[in-house]
């Protein structure tokens, strides 16, 4: 049976205490039903990326606690999967997970009315009366909510600049809070990421992003760094730019999981002394962009 789409309030803001299998039922169901400004989904399977951090732990450097991004992360599924995995394995670490989409609100009209936007006002799902509606919102969303839809679309034509202005965590001076509108801010990761002390989840754009330099030991960039995506020039520009962030020695993981067979493609870099990237290993035939890499100098 499919799993109804769960409501930003009822996943992120319910006392309810989920069960593992169950929660990670309604995390995919609610991310798969997110789509972002820029059309990009936040939804990541689960265990996708089990047998990479396996072969990836025979590589990793001496340094002790290693110093981990993880980029792009998206609901941060498998970087919760990680981190679980190094614990297990014995190995101590603190891990930055960065998405471009992580810092969200839920705009509140009421008990029954709800939008979750993205930090600049965009309108990521409707909640109208516990019912979840995606966006973009379809013809048939308008005839049967219209009316309540639209009251909220005023809301946010109120609301959206000055969210803009506001930093993470604040809900202090917003418009028409007077007239009881609630701002609920939240980040939009897995639940699942709260158990894990040393995960710190942040935004993060890993094209123009340059506050991260020379700090970890390793980097992993899975399900992004793709052709499909990107052209060459901007796969260049966001490598380079991962590869800034690395220590002398540090690691850096591309990855892609094709979507016919689900099958991992990574290719592990190394950064050496002179500033260049050298491969150190490759899995199932290493990454379609791998060539970029080796591109890089200093």
């Amino acid at each position: 049976m499919k799993t109804p789409v769960p409501t930003a309030e009822y996943l992120f803001f319910s006392e309810e205490t989920f069960e593992p299998q169950q929660l990670e039922e309604l995390e995919k169901a609610f991310f798969w039903n997110i789509i972002a400004r820029n059309g990009t989904f936040k939804a990541t399977n689960h265990r996708r990326l089990d047998d990479l951090n396996e072969f990836v732990a025979m590589h990793l450097p001496a340094d002790r606690p290693l110093k981990i991004m993880d980029v792009a992360v998206s609901s941060g599924i498998s970087t919760g999967e990680w981190t679980r995995f190094l614990q297990n394995s014995g190995i101590q670490h603190q891990m930055v997970a960065g998405d471009l989409l992580v810092h969200a609100w839920l705009v509140s009209v009421g008990s029954h009315l709800h939008v979750l936007v993205d930090k600049t006002g965009y309108q990521l799902q409707f909640d109208i009366g516990g019912n979840a509606i995606r966006t973009p919102l379809r013809k048939r969303d308008w005839l049967r909510y219209g009316v309540l839809i639209l009251a909220l679309k005023l809301v946010m034509l109120r609301a959206a600049p000055a969210l803009r202005r506001t930093l993470p965590g604040q809900v202090w001076d917003l418009p028409l809070k007077r007239f009881g509108v609630r701002y609920r801010p939240l980040q939009l990761v897995s639940r699942s990421l709260r158990e894990f002390e040393q995960i710190l989840v942040v935004e993060d754009d890993i094209l123009n992003n340059r506050n991260y330099g020379n700090s970890f030991h390793v980097i992993r960039a899975a399900n992004i760094l793709n052709r499909a995506y990107f052209d060459e020039c901007k796969l260049t520009a966001m490598i380079r730019n991962l590869r800034s962030r690395l220590v002398p020695g540090g690691l850096l993981i591309i990855c892609k999981t094709t979507e016919d067979d689900s099958v991992n493609h990574a290719t592990l870099f190394k950064l050496q002394i002179d500033g260049k990237l050298a491969i150190v290993a490759k899995l199932n035939g290493g990454s379609e962009v791998e060539e970029l890499g080796l591109d890089q100098h200093l």
